[in-house]
């Protein structure tokens, strides 16, 4: 019994503060790419996660992104332009 509790509390743990990815689609309001920040329709401010290419976006183009909440920054993991 202990070497499951053992094993399960440092599992627990990793599972707990593992972020889940949030989708959703709006308009972009604003964007910065080389500070990487996008500002949507809604009015909140995202970040780009290393990696995440948004030089062809423009304001109007309407996307959906998935992001993480990770402290008190929203950081974009993909980012799609549909029409």
């Amino acid at each position: 019994m202990r070497k499951l509790l053992f094993l399960g509390v440092p599992m627990a743990a990793l599972l707990a503060g593992a972020a889940a990815a949030i989708t959703l689609s709006s308009e972009i309001k604003a964007i910065d790419a080389k500070l990487g920040i996008i500002i949507l329709s809604n009015g909140a401010t995202y970040e780009l996660a290393p990696g995440v290419d948004a030089g062809k976006l423009r304001p109007g183009d309407k996307v959906t992104i998935d992001y993480e909440q990770i402290g008190a920054h929203s950081v974009i993991s993909n980012i799609k332009k549909v029409k």
